[in-house]
């Protein structure tokens, strides 16, 4: 299947060339990174300096809004835009570490958390039906993994305009790859921004009988 990915690091490029250290080069003019971002601050392992990955990492900004918000972490940030990677590379001063990857490239390392925002948002290959394809293996890539849980920020279906080529994939067809192959402990949170949904996963979906509750119900950072 063929597929456009260098087109959209032009895109990216283009934004960032015109923008800089900007929400706009993400192409997310609006902003509103730091509603995103308490998910991630919700469910984040409740463990001294967890590990996170941030598929698509953009200019490092969910790194700063932890580091803001005082919480430990260990980060690694991976994007396929040279620009955004090189940048990050020059700001960011702490112990973060940031990696220029492919749209195909094979994560080897296991993370406590998996985050992805946005990532999917743009139609990959002129097929809707191998663009979705190229979605699901990288969502089930992403949580094998995943230690702990996996978060994932997508444009929702339920809006009353979508700009062309943009991708808002139904949540019943992402429950329908992850559930119940992988694990049936996830909450779908539609309630922080209008047009975005995220899918938050855990890992660990063993159910502590005979209360008939999750094994590790309280394991979780809020």
């Amino acid at each position: 299947m063929a597929h456009n990915f260098e087109e959209i690091k032009n895109e990216y490029s283009t934004k960032f060339r015109e923008h800089g250290v900007s929400s706009a080069s993400m192409l997310m003019p609006k902003g509103r990174h730091e509603v995103r971002f308490t998910i991630v601050s919700d469910y984040l392992p409740k463990k001294e300096s967890p590990t996170i990955l941030d598929y698509g990492c953009g200019l490092g900004f969910l790194h700063t809004y932890l580091v803001q918000e005082g919480i430990e972490h260990q980060y690694l940030g991976i994007d396929i835009v040279p620009e955004f990677i090189e940048s990050c590379n020059k700001r960011v001063s702490s112990n973060a570490q940031f990696r220029l990857i492919q749209p195909e490239t094979e994560i080897f390392e296991n993370f406590d958390l998996v985050y992805a925002s946005g990532v999917f948002n743009l139609q990959t290959a002129e097929s809707k039906k191998d663009s979705l394809a190229y979605v699901r293996e990288r969502i089930l890539k992403l949580f094998e993994i995943t230690t702990k849980v996996m978060i994932i920020d997508f444009l929702s279906p339920d809006v009353d305009f979508e700009q062309e080529s943009a991708q808002h994939i139904d949540y019943r067809m992402v429950l329908d790859w992850l559930v119940p192959t992988f694990s049936r402990r996830w909450i779908l949170r539609h309630d922080y921004l209008p047009y975005e949904y995220s899918l938050v996963i855990f890992k660990n979906d063993q159910i502590s009988r005979p209360d008939n509750v999750f094994s590790d119900l309280d394991d979780r950072h809020h």
